[in-house]
């Protein structure tokens, strides 16, 4: 899989040494993944990476091996990218309209804080080329716990297909007992058009007991 991963700080932030790139590039070398990352700090400049980023020739065009990843501060109306915020409509626009030409399966990553449910999904269902699979938190994470549930969605990536719905949620009660965030995973469903979300299983903890 090839991941391009995207840290959106914010002005005060560029001097400080959170960087979830390290953690994630890291885990993706072990796992066998490409890894890129870009800081990203407006808007304009998040729609130049996602145009170039989406004239990628992958080798197949069956099963995702592109992973959008966007680490920064979120809530559920959008994402803040640098000084501006962008919400959820926007930023799926932007998608949108850098890959509509690529019609090559792909999955997003939006780790940051509570991202919620409909209005994320909302934004994306009017996207041409919406993503298929989408791994996001549900309330609020910190950065560290963020970046530790990231890696370990790309580890077990290299040993399980995203379409393997079944593994995959797996995964998900795995990081929620291990108290790393409130992970949710949604799945496009082309016979109901509309995102299926997994909220992980009931009972699952947020904290290791």
């Amino acid at each position: 899989m090839m991941v391009f991963h995207f840290e959106t700080p914010r002005p005060d932030e560029l001097a400080t040494q959170w960087k979830e790139a390290e953690l994630v590039a890291a885990a993706c070398k072990l796992a066998g993944h490409r890894f890129h990352t870009a800081v990203v700090l407006n808007a304009r400049e998040l729609e130049a990476h996602l145009a170039y980023i989406f004239t990628w020739k992958p080798a197949s065009r069956g099963k995702p091996q592109f992973s959008l990843h966007f680490s920064g501060h979120a809530d559920r109306e959008g994402i803040q990218v640098g000084a501006t915020f962008l919400d959820w409509h926007a930023l799926a626009s932007a998608i949108g309209r850098t890959s509509v030409k690529a019609q090559f399966p792909y999955m997003l990553f939006i780790s940051g804080c509570g991202e919620g449910r409909p209005e994320f999904t909302k934004a994306f269902k009017g996207v041409e080329n919406r993503p298929i699979y989408i791994f996001a938190f549900e309330d609020e994470v910190n950065w560290q716990d963020a970046a530790h549930a990231s890696s370990l969605v790309y580890r077990f990536l290299s040993d399980i297909a995203v379409s393997d719905s079944r593994r995959v949620r797996k995964v998900v009660d795995q990081i929620r007992t291990l108290g790393l965030g409130r992970m949710l995973y949604y799945r496009w469903d082309k016979q109901s058009d509309c995102y299926r979300l997994y909220p992980g299983r009931t009972g699952a903890s947020t904290k290791p007991k």
